[in-house]
């Protein structure tokens, strides 16, 4: 999912990343990595819902481990994720976690009873996928979390950062160029892409069971009635299928843009997005 749309946001900085294999530098390694911090929330969530011996999730079970004031599951899930990152315990950066890590389960507790799926649970999910000019491409990515709530399965995606401002009123702005900025067309394409995936390869989803995508912004979760499921047009989907058709309909013109030898790989029109490009220096323009 990332590389695609790093081909809708620029083609030029897809054709440096994935055509040409130009990798951006290593972080220093005296340095704490960027990413570090979603990496071990992740790892800390998938953890905490993994070592539960029944997927079933009560609203009990849930309200257990929150009653323990010294949070001794939630600790040693944090701890699990910095020792297989091969990072030395940050006690500022647990501390976040911790606090990011109830507020989604207080959240979790409120909406259960569930049942998480574990085979979705921070793994990798690819599908064949064949673009318009018959090419067999794998499309897919890791998923964070996968449950089941009224028996609809429901794809969620967790987001560290801030709920985006603007809204999305179509998928016309997802798949364009020119109406991105500022809306996180990136995250809306992600989980509606594992939502179809689910929705398809799924044996129950097929059978009929909906497939609703969630974006899951922590920072916003304990605001009155949040609700992370995604909104197109102010309207929740509840079933992915209203937009399968469309959706891959997109899919395949990007994939065949992309797979087609005439397509020229071509740099962004849209220069604020250079500022923060790894390939700013490199770039032809």
């Amino acid at each position: 999912a990332t590389p695609l749309y790093m081909y809708v946001e620029c083609p030029l900085k897809f054709y440096y990343n994935k055509v040409a294999c130009l990798r951006t530098p290593m972080p220093d390694p005296e340095k704490m990595p960027s990413n570090l911090f979603g990496t071990i929330f992740h790892d800390s969530i998938q953890k905490y819902y993994e070592d539960k011996p029944d997927k079933h999730i009560e609203r009990s079970t849930i309200e257990q481990d929150l009653a323990d004031k010294k949070y001794t599951y939630l600790s040693a899930c944090i701890k699990k994720a910095f020792n297989e990152s091969n990072v030395r315990d940050n006690s500022i950066i647990s501390g976040i976690i911790l606090k990011y890590l109830k507020d989604v389960l207080r959240y979790d507790a409120a909406k259960a009873p569930f049942d998480i799926v574990p085979q979705y649970i921070e793994k990798f999910l690819y599908v064949p996928f064949v673009s318009k000019s018959g090419y067999m491409v794998k499309v897919g990515g890791k998923f964070d979390r996968v449950h089941i709530k009224d028996n609809i399965y429901v794809v969620v995606d967790y987001k560290t950062g801030r709920q985006p401002t603007k809204k999305i009123n179509s998928l016309d702005e997802i798949f364009s160029s020119e109406s991105i900025e500022n809306k996180h067309g990136d995250y809306f394409f992600q989980v509606m892409l594992y939502s179809l995936i689910i929705s398809t390869s799924n044996e129950h989803a097929r059978n009929g069971k909906m497939v609703s995508p969630a974006l899951f912004f922590i920072r916003h979760s304990m605001q009155d009635k949040y609700d992370p499921t995604l909104n197109i047009a102010d309207e929740p989907i509840d079933d992915i299928r209203k937009y399968g058709d469309e959706f891959e309909e997109k899919l395949k013109h990007v994939l065949g843009e992309i797979f087609e030898p005439k397509t020229a790989f071509v740099p962004t029109e849209h220069k604020t997005r250079c500022l923060t490009c790894p390939y700013k220096a490199i770039c032809c323009i």
